[in-house]
């Protein structure tokens, strides 16, 4: 059923909405010849596009296949977009937001590029720095940020201990807990 859900999400996609974006990418594009900064904020905002439907359709998906009985999708789904005048805001969503604040926090971190915009701005210190010198040569040949980190060796160091912290994170999360809602354990 998942991948029949999926399917025909990426038919559907393919033969007509990445028509429909490919068609609005190059009016941006045409745009953006004559006023840059609407071209940009435009683009941005399909980016945004793409990225939100994406993700409805994922949420969506995990609902249908959260429950046994599809009865019950109907009225999650009513309570997801307050359909059937359910408090957004109730004794059960804070004691949710109180128990996963620290997993909340730290997904928000983990899907921020927080690498590019380190090697942005690590450009532009240096480029800064070189121009208050007025060392053109130096201007010239600003040493790519990307290539010094990749051979930086505590590179590695800390993505192998970020990657072993959230492992040893998300295990302990698991034994904690006491009910486990893993999807495939129903079917």
């Amino acid at each position: 059923m998942w991948g029949l859900y999926f399917g025909i999400i990426l038919i559907i996609e393919k033969l007509f909405l990445l028509k429909i974006i490919a068609k609005a990418e190059e009016k941006i594009s045409n745009l953006e010849k004559n006023n840059k900064a609407l071209g940009k904020i435009l683009s941005i905002i399909l980016s945004a596009f793409s990225h939100i439907y994406a993700m409805f359709l994922v949420l969506i998906g995990w609902v249908i296949f959260a429950f046994e009985d599809l009865s019950k999708v109907g009225v999650y789904l009513s309570s997801m977009f307050r359909l059937n005048n359910i408090s957004f805001v109730n004794s059960e969503a804070i004691y949710y937001l109180q128990n996963y604040f620290i997993i909340i926090i730290v997904g928000i971190i983990c899907s921020i590029p927080l690498k590019n915009i380190a090697i942005k701005t690590v450009e532009k210190i240096k480029k800064i720095k070189a121009e208050k010198t007025n060392d053109t040569a130096n201007i010239a040949t600003v040493v790519n940020s990307e290539e010094e980190i990749k051979k930086n060796k505590w590179t590695g160091v800390i993505t192998g201990v970020l990657c072993v912290g959230i492992l040893i994170i998300s295990t302990a999360s698991l034994v904690n807990n006491s009910f486990n809602p893993f999807l495939y354990f129903r079917f």
